[in-house]
């Protein structure tokens, strides 16, 4: 199962390599997200995190927000 951008609490972050807590923190604060492409847009990630997220996009997908976070 890919990991829900939208959906998952920083903690499932610590699964993928390099992503936790820093960048997994920056995505949960920074959604909802329609796609993957707009996790690019943050502009609190740096270009070395934004590489960090590039390696780990195969792990993480997109899904509408449940609004229950």
């Amino acid at each position: 199962d890919k990991l829900d951008i939208n959906n998952a609490p920083v903690a499932d972050y610590m699964q993928l390599r390099g992503m936790y807590p820093t960048i997994g923190g920056k995505i949960s604060n920074g959604g909802p997200y329609s796609s993957m492409k707009d996790v690019y847009k943050l502009q609190s990630l740096s270009k070395e995190e934004k590489s960090t997220v590039k390696k780990c996009e195969k792990f993480l997908t997109a899904t509408p927000s449940t609004g229950l976070d």
